[in-house]
């Protein structure tokens, strides 16, 4: 859900967009995303002065750094020209084979960036003495 603090919420009826009858201020302000029952905190942001036309987000998407982007990104992933978060791998257990056993292990990344990943093994499995 997008929500637009825009004080236009006569526009509700036209999209799927949510116009709150709002505006933030351009000089700073803070804003909270509390659960229905209006008392758990889900996120919040305390920000500073804004630009007209610059984007502020967390980058990657759900991290808790803020930064400005040069797009605005409703509706998408947060984006930074130039920059790409590395993939997240998960931790691999120690494996075991017995020799001349095939040994085959799924690894998994996710991309903060949602990009599409390969990746290559570069070297050879060590060999125990």
């Amino acid at each position: 859900m997008l929500v637009w603090a825009d004080n236009t919420p006569a526009q509700n009826a036209a999209n799927r967009d949510l116009h709150v009858s709002f505006r933030l201020g351009g000089n700073s302000g803070y804003i909270g995303l509390f659960a229905p029952d209006g008392q758990t905190l889900i996120d919040q942001i305390t920000y500073g002065l804004q630009t007209n036309d610059v984007s502020q987000g967390r980058y990657a998407d759900g991290a808790s750094q803020i930064y400005f982007m040069a797009r605005p990104t409703p509706d998408s992933i947060n984006t930074i020209p130039g920059v790409n978060t590395p993939p997240q791998f998960a931790v691999i257990p120690t494996q075991f084979a017995v020799p001349g056993q095939r040994l085959l292990v799924t690894i998994r990344a996710a991309d903060p960036d949602q990009l599409s990943l390969t990746y290559t093994l570069l070297s050879g499995p060590r060999r125990s003495k």
